[in-house]
């Protein structure tokens, strides 16, 4: 297993807080699909009845859980990245002579 190096490790932490933000919008936008669907609007005899469908309110909360999960893990992803910071010489083992 070869190491990364602090450099690399923060450029991959960085993509992926941004690759995971496309993947919790459209987690959003399907949530917010499904439970539209879940929702159903009919009139019998002059009276409007709204009828709600479980399979489809149950998908809309898989997908937004699963969403606010991927968007926890962005934000750790951030912060770990901005966190981790440029690179000092101690952390490198060069030792400097004051002259």
């Amino acid at each position: 297993m070869r190491s990364l190096s602090p450099r690399s490790s923060r450029a991959g932490q960085i993509l992926t807080a941004v690759g995971l933000i496309p993947v919790v919008v459209a987690l959003g936008a399907l949530s917010w699909w499904c439970w539209q669907r879940g929702v159903v609007e009919t009139v019998r005899d002059g009276v409007p009845l709204t009828r709600i469908e479980g399979v489809w309110w149950t998908a809309a909360t898989g997908a937004a859980t699963l969403g606010g999960i991927l968007l926890l893990g962005a934000v750790r992803a951030a912060v770990l990245a901005l966190r981790a910071g440029p690179r000092r010489d101690r952390d490198v083992g060069i030792t400097r002579v004051r002259p």
